[in-house]
């Protein structure tokens, strides 16, 4: 197994506390990028005010830091383009039939830069400029740059 695919199974063992499918099969992950010691992963939430919003992202760290020490990870959040069901899997599509489940609704909110939520439908972007298509937060690995 190489390095690429061994970061998507472990990508595959991380879930939505809400939803019992996998961030991967999920269609959360926009873009994996594998350098010699960097891995920079690009994803999304199925909502922007989802509860697990740091939980997810923690996780993901954690488990690939244990598995490439070595490595620095680098995770950057983003809501544009915003996820939707059509970038599910064919497998996560019919897990969430077979259980007659519903991906959970949270209302649409942004953090602002004092990170206090913001019902979207109560701004208009050109009050947010250029943050509101900005990525959110950016978790990354405690390695440092040598």
């Amino acid at each position: 197994m190489n390095k690429k695919e061994k970061i998507i199974e472990i990508l595959k063992s991380v879930h939505d506390p809400e939803i019992p499918i996998n961030i991967y099969d999920l269609g959360l992950i926009y873009n994996l990028s594998i350098e010699d010691d960097k891995i920079d992963i690009l994803m999304t939430l199925t909502s922007p005010n989802c509860p697990s919003a740091q939980e997810i992202p923690e996780e993901i760290v954690t488990k690939l830091n244990s598995e490439f020490p070595e490595m620095k990870i680098n995770i950057n959040m983003t809501w544009n383009p915003p996820w939707d069901k059509s970038r599910m899997s064919e497998e996560a599509r019919l897990a969430l039939d077979m259980f007659d489940l519903e991906i959970p609704y949270h209302p649409p909110y942004i953090y602002d830069n004092d990170f206090m939520f913001i019902d979207i439908q109560d701004i208009d972007e050109n009050e947010i400029g250029q943050n509101f298509e900005e990525n959110v937060f950016n978790f990354e690995s405690d390695k440092s740059d040598e």
